[in-house]
């Protein structure tokens, strides 16, 4: 999941600023309710994230740059 505002990654990047303000920023961490995992296949998941319920990225978990597990482990 990449919560990004574009808009200000940009202006810091061509400042040659660090762009940490356009990757934590309030409401950037995502919640949802519990979902247990018992009879899911944690590695065959359609994922999507909706804000407003508007749906502004969506994708499987063999997508992923670290597998689920990985990312749970650490």
């Amino acid at each position: 999941l990449d919560l990004t505002k574009r808009g200000l990654q940009s202006s810091l990047k061509k400042q040659g600023l660090p762009w940490e303000r356009a990757k934590a920023f309030d409401g950037s961490a995502v919640f949802s309710r519990f979902v247990p995992l018992e009879g899911i296949d944690i590695h065959d998941l359609n994922l999507e994230l909706l804000i407003n319920c508007v749906r502004v990225q969506k994708g499987h978990v063999q997508q992923m740059l670290y597998p689920p597990f990985a990312i749970l482990d650490e």
